[in-house]
């Protein structure tokens, strides 16, 4: 039977809706992870396994320039917008010194941060990966793991009651 939602039954409603949060609870990073070739993904996974190596050896003092330097590090959604943005204003004023064929350069940049925003990946950010840029989560597991050489977990420990200065000790050592 259809009901008044323009022609469409509740089935149909419910299995787009169930179509719609299933693609949305996906994040960004997983997509650009499943998105990545293998090889990229691997390589760049062994060169945080290195880096991890030489600084578990290294000392403190160098692990905490390795973690200033992390802090400073673009991530690839940071990267690509920056890189659409300036796309945009070079069209926009080549359109404006060179001729009208120059305003693709921000149609094709808004169309790759739309696809972006809705899928979480365009093909711009295979290029990125290429160069190197690591998603949030992949400087997130070299910055956890170098804290956790230098120390900053061992005062966790983990009780049955929850106090308040336990959870204040935890989140000062991830925000070491």
């Amino acid at each position: 039977m259809l009901e008044e939602t323009g022609g469409m039954s509740h089935e149909a409603e419910n299995e787009m809706d169930q179509e719609s949060s299933s693609t949305s609870s996906v994040s960004s990073e997983e997509v650009i992870g499943s998105a990545t070739a293998e090889r990229i993904s691997e390589e760049i996974r062994r060169d945080i396994e290195m880096r991890v190596l030489y600084y578990s050896q290294a000392g403190k003092d160098a692990i905490d320039d390795r973690l200033d330097e992390l802090d400073e590090e673009w991530d690839i959604e940071r990267a690509f917008g920056v890189n659409a943005a300036g796309f945009t204003l070079a069209g926009l004023a080549f359109g404006v010194v060179f001729g009208r064929k120059w305003y693709i350069l921000p149609v094709l940049a808004a169309g790759c941060l739309l696809q972006q925003s809705l899928k979480g990946w365009t093909a711009p950010m295979t290029l990125l990966r290429m160069l190197g840029f690591r998603t949030p989560a992949e400087i997130d597991a070299e910055r956890y793991a170098l804290k956790a050489l230098r120390g900053d977990f061992q005062e966790i420990h983990p009780t049955e009651e929850k106090e308040q200065k336990d959870l204040s000790r935890i989140l000062g050592a991830v925000e070491r």
